[in-house]
């Protein structure tokens, strides 16, 4: 299987083991963890349906990732790969990112079919999203009707996004201790103009308040 690049930081996060193939620049799971054995085939399963839709940023992270490079350990320092990918924003410290995780599932996760109109890859689960009601899913519903999805074009039969039950599992299914998520930083504005008529005394007071509300690690 050729795809699993794009998907390189959800296997580790998982509890895979991956191995980098420097000829080909492809990775495999030389190491499962025990006990979702079945969550992770019906993954790859799906994945294996999916086209290879790696950028070179999940290149660069599926090469720091993998425990080995062809047979030899990765010899990339811990921390050396650790800083890679928290400077590619896919982990913070030893964890990996959720948003980023959430992101990379949904912008990865594209396949094709051989008909128009249809899937031949996942059939009706993928040309019913409009019409079928999924407890608990929320987002906007579809406007199309089944026959147009794949739709046909000049350029081919056309790709459709699609993550599905199996590969979603093996995303809920990563520990929480292995996870986190990044809050937004809050951006204050000033009004310029307001700040020139203030008095010194409460751009001081203002000031210290400012200083208060900075962690000391930043």
């Amino acid at each position: 299987m050729n795809n699993l690049v794009q998907y390189s930081p959800m296997l580790v996060a998982f509890g895979c083991n991956l191995k980098y193939h420097s000829e080909d620049a492809t990775v495999e799971i030389i190491e499962k963890p025990k006990r979702k054995d079945r969550i992770l085939e019906d993954a790859l399963e799906d994945i294996s349906k999916f086209e290879d839709t790696a950028n070179y940023q999940d290149g660069i992270a599926s090469l720091v990732l993998a425990t080995f490079v062809d047979e030899d350990e990765n010899p990339l320092k811990h921390s050396v790969r650790l800083n890679i990918l928290n400077a590619l924003g896919i982990m913070s410290d030893e964890r990996f990112i959720v948003q980023a995780l959430n992101a990379a599932k949904v912008n990865r996760s594209w396949h094709i079919s051989e008909k128009s109109g249809e899937c031949t890859y996942f059939g009706d689960y993928c040309t019913h999203r409009g019409i079928t009601t999924v407890p608990g899913k929320r987002g906007r519903k579809s406007n199309r009707e089944p026959w147009e999805y794949h739709p046909k074009s000049s350029k081919g039969i056309g790709r459709e996004q699609l993550v599905t039950v199996a590969l979603q599992k093996a995303y809920d299914s990563i520990p929480e201790s292995s996870l986190v998520t990044i809050k937004a930083v809050k951006q204050i504005q000033f009004d310029i103009e307001a700040l020139r008529q203030m008095p010194s005394e409460d751009i001081s007071k203002l000031i210290d308040r400012l200083r208060s509300a900075i962690p000391e690690e930043v």
